[in-house]
């Protein structure tokens, strides 16, 4: 029998997914975790950085971007935002400063700071 667990942050910072060519401010994200599996069902709830439009994004997620996300839940820094791209089934990931971001980003400038 494999456990399904689910985990989420309501005071996790926002994260900033770049999904396909597309980036999007993801407000909450959901995991369904299986224990003993290496990859878990994940839900991103965001909104598209151009227009603002909201969309559910399900995915596959490996283990070691879900230990990322505790992570990152876990460091409860406000100024820290992740940075996620998902190519495919190719996942990259980093961390920058929110302040930064403000600091040296204005409209679409801001798209040239993302990975």
């Amino acid at each position: 029998m494999v456990e399904k667990l689910e985990a989420q942050s309501v005071s996790a910072h926002p994260v900033i997914l770049s999904y396909n060519g597309t980036v999007f401010y993801v407000s909450t994200v959901k995991v369904h975790f299986c224990k003993g599996n290496l990859k878990h069902k994940a839900i991103f709830r965001a909104k598209e950085a151009k227009d603002g439009q909201a969309k559910e994004l399900a995915m596959e997620i490996p283990q070691n971007l879900y230990e990322v996300l505790l992570k990152y839940v876990q460091l409860n820094n406000p100024d820290l935002v992740l940075v996620l791209q998902v190519e495919g089934a190719e996942f990259k990931w980093g961390f920058t400063s929110e302040t930064w971001l403000k600091q040296y980003s204005s409209g679409d400038n801001f798209r040239k700071y993302i990975v």
